[in-house]
């Protein structure tokens, strides 16, 4: 019987999982401070449920410098798409973020991974996807 318990308790932690897919990246723009970019989402279930979601990150990293510390916020919901903001910090503690200027940069690539739960345990995550953004 403990066994059950154990296991049931196990499975009710750890949540379902379940991978976000059918989205594409549009509108990536680069201020002094930050890229900018839109996620479409094809299914509006999807994005229903990220609403719903208590916990909703980016997570992304430098391709291009691997120890630079990045800070993915959401900045919107807009109808069926995400605007997603990310600052390049001068600081590595991950406590907060002190952007710098990256107006100079002239190429941007980074790679990204959207991961949203509830507080019951359910996560949805998508494939990592790039974000490249390089002056013309």
């Amino acid at each position: 019987m403990k066994k059950i318990l154990y296991l049931s308790g196990l499975i009710f932690l750890t949540g379902c999982s379940e991978k976000i897919s059918n989205f594409t990246i549009n509108n990536i723009v680069k201020s002094n401070e930050k890229l900018i970019f839109s996620i479409n989402f094809k299914d509006n279930k999807v994005l229903d449920k990220i609403r719903e979601s208590s916990s909703k990150k980016f997570i992304c990293e430098n391709m291009i410098d691997s120890q630079q510390t990045l800070d993915a916020d959401i900045d919107r919901f807009e109808s069926n798409q995400i605007e997603v903001s990310v600052k390049f910090c001068s600081n590595n503690d991950n406590r907060s973020c002190e952007p710098i200027d990256i107006s100079s940069v002239k190429k941007i690539n980074l790679e990204c991974q959207a991961v949203f739960s509830a507080m019951i345990g359910n996560v949805s995550k998508s494939e990592k996807f790039p974000i490249v953004w390089e002056e013309k």
